[in-house]
């Protein structure tokens, strides 16, 4: 076998390894979460995806589509409207469904490790950028022959698999939920931009400015 042909077959292996690295990076992320600092544990899980993507060629490109401030704006707009979507549901949600204050109170609880929430936005914003380049990214273009419908629901499942190491279904519930509209977004728009924009956006808003009030926060 020549070294071309090796060199090859890495390349075309490269968007599973990502895959692969990227899940198993943010699982132990989740999975310390209890007992670590939630945001040196995503920091780092973004950092290994990011470099793992590099590192095989998986790494797709941040198309700008119809142009950047256009998918910034369109981005930003979505993902304001998906804060408000979720502040909707959310009363409605922790009354109906056993267990979601306690699910809430966990995941702020979380997100108040040092350095807090406003002072770690730099991680947040690096874990967009990674969680996007990885599963909106990589994923969907590996899946990219498929049906639409069938690229964007199995990349919302491959995103929140990892999920399940946090032992919260509020998480994996959330990453479902949100993984199919941010890859609906990349489908939509062809590029990264805009759901890079909407998932930074709906971030901010939940996990920062706006949180989802239980009883016990």
């Amino acid at each position: 076998m020549s070294s071309r042909s090796i060199d090859t077959e890495r390349l075309d292996a490269g968007p599973a390894i990502t895959l692969v690295v990227a899940s198993v990076a943010f699982a132990v992320a989740l999975f310390t979460r209890r007992t670590g600092n939630v945001w040196l544990g995503v920091a780092l899980a973004s950092l290994v995806s990011i470099g793992a993507a590099w590192l095989t060629n998986a790494s797709p490109s941040v198309e700008l589509g119809r142009g950047l401030a256009r998918e910034t704006a369109l981005g930003a707009i979505a993902g304001a409207v998906m804060a408000l979507a979720t502040q909707l549901v959310a009363p409605v949600a922790l009354r109906l469904v056993p267990g979601a204050e306690a699910e809430v109170d966990a995941l702020y609880a979380n997100l108040a490790h040092p350095p807090g929430p406003i002072a770690a936005l730099p991680v947040l914003a690096l874990a967009v950028v990674a969680e996007e380049l990885v599963w909106r990214g990589v994923a969907m273009e590996l899946l990219a022959e498929r049906p639409w419908w069938v690229a964007v629901g199995a990349a919302a499942l491959l995103y929140a698999l990892p999920q399940i190491a946090s032992g919260s279904w509020l998480l994996v519930a959330l990453a479902l939920a949100c993984g199919l509209a941010w890859g609906a977004m990349r489908r939509w728009r062809g590029g990264l931009v805009a759901p890079i924009t909407t998932h930074f956006v709906w971030n901010l808003a939940i996990f920062v400015l706006w949180p989802i009030r239980s009883q016990g926060y």
